[in-house]
């Protein structure tokens, strides 16, 4: 106390949870002994927890503070202590969060730069008053907390979704937290009739597109092929050609709104995609068992249409980007098989994000001047990304072409 303002500093571990106060008396004297290890330590780091409590409750007017810590899951010396088993879920658990010993005693700057770095917001408070943004499906998920956002600062945000009755409850809702008006419109990605209806009405009531925000999407659920009513494979139509050709029927009223944008949501399953006979697996005609694989063939050809769309733009006032939203826990998961499931949940645990979190680099690509004039280039977590080299290294698929030339 003598050297006041001073700090204790106790590190614990997140093992404290597996403690129990009953009897802790006891347990110190090894007279209740417990048959596993791992709760002992537990008791032990619970007892520090609770003293370091009750310390800076003594302490708090003598100019000393304490407080405890979880370091976190670190390779260290302690490790090797462990029997067999226990060493092998140890190490597991390393490979999938662990830390080396120097991340523990990084200062808290370093610390808060870091989680940042994991769950990024967008910085720029740049208001959207006067601006006319569409979202596809944003009655749940990313695209919901995109359009909330967007409404937030003032835009004037339109819906374009399958289910009127739940977006008309989700437009309510934007309206209670934002106080701005949300319009609604049919759009169901499964029929290209129904993207053509949908462009006609926008053109037809609306005189300016700042942003057109490509969210929505579908995983398919079967090995089976499935076509839409337009001879299409529907996840491949429904993540690239119909979000395509919403954007080319719409593009001469974002030039005409110049400087505008295009923000298409993907995903990094395109790194699963493969550019051979893109045409065949659009048909359904070459398939691909794992459905996984065509999802990412789909993401892949609307990150190359993307990129092309940029080039074809550049000099137009329209500006084409493209991310990735992370791992979210949204509805489009329900789409995916049972193991897939599990596997992505899993994924959700070790890496996941909120919808909130996952909308983030959208806003960002819609919203921030700094990325005014920033075109054809992939983001993830906000920032610029690589995408897989073929999104970059080949054309526009015909598919797409032919699709748009259709309208």
């Amino acid at each position: 106390m003598t050297s006041s303002p001073s700090r204790v500093v106790n590190v614990v571990s997140d093992y404290h949870r597996l403690g129990d106060v009953s009897r802790l008396e006891d347990k110190a004297r090894g007279i209740n002994p417990l048959s596993n290890p791992t709760a002992v330590y537990g008791n032990t780091k619970l007892a520090l927890s609770l003293f370091t409590i009750a310390l800076a409750e003594r302490l708090k007017h003598a100019g000393v503070t304490a407080n405890f810590l979880h370091p976190g899951a670190v390779k260290t010396g302690i490790a090797d202590k462990r029997p067999g088993l226990r060493k092998f879920f140890f190490y597991l658990l390393l490979g999938i969060n662990g830390k080396r010993w120097w991340c523990s005693s990084r200062s808290c700057c370093s610390s808060v730069r870091m989680c940042g770095s994991l769950t990024p917001c967008v910085q720029s408070q740049a208001t959207m008053e006067g601006k006319t943004v569409i979202v596809t499906g944003a009655t749940s998920g990313v695209g919901r907390e995109t359009a909330k956002e967007l409404a937030r600062r003032k835009a004037r945000v339109i819906i374009g979704c399958r289910n009127l009755n739940t977006a008309k409850d989700v437009a309510q809702e934007i309206f209670e937290e934002t106080k701005q008006q949300v319009v609604i419109k049919h759009l169901d990605l499964h029929s290209l009739k129904s993207v053509r209806n949908f462009c006609d009405d926008i053109l037809r009531t609306e005189r300016r597109l700042d942003v057109l925000i490509n969210n929505a999407g579908s995983v398919g659920r079967s090995k089976e092929v499935k076509l839409t009513e337009d001879g299409f494979e529907e996840v491949f139509q429904a993540n690239h050609l119909a979000p395509f050709l919403l954007t080319i029927l719409l593009v001469d009223l974002l030039k005409k709104s110049s400087p505008s944008r295009v923000v298409n949501v993907t995903s990094n399953y395109h790194r699963l995609g493969e550019v051979n006979r893109l045409e065949d697996r659009a048909r359904g005609v070459n398939p691909v068992r794992n459905p996984m694989a065509v999802y990412g063939n789909a993401k892949l050809a609307f990150c190359m249409s993307t990129i092309a769309l940029a080039e074809r733009l550049k000099d137009a006032g329209v500006t084409a980007n493209f991310l990735h939203p992370g791992s979210v826990d949204t509805q489009i998961v329900e789409e995916g098989s049972r193991l897939r499931k599990f596997f992505f949940y899993v994924s959700l645990i070790i890496n996941g994000k909120t919808p909130l979190q996952g909308a983030q680099t959208s806003i960002r690509l819609a919203v921030d001047p700094d990325l005014e004039g920033t075109t054809g280039e992939y983001f993830d977590n906000c920032v610029p990304a690589v995408p897989q080299f073929e999104a970059r290294a080949f054309p526009i698929p015909s598919s797409s072409r032919k699709c748009s030339a259709r309208r």
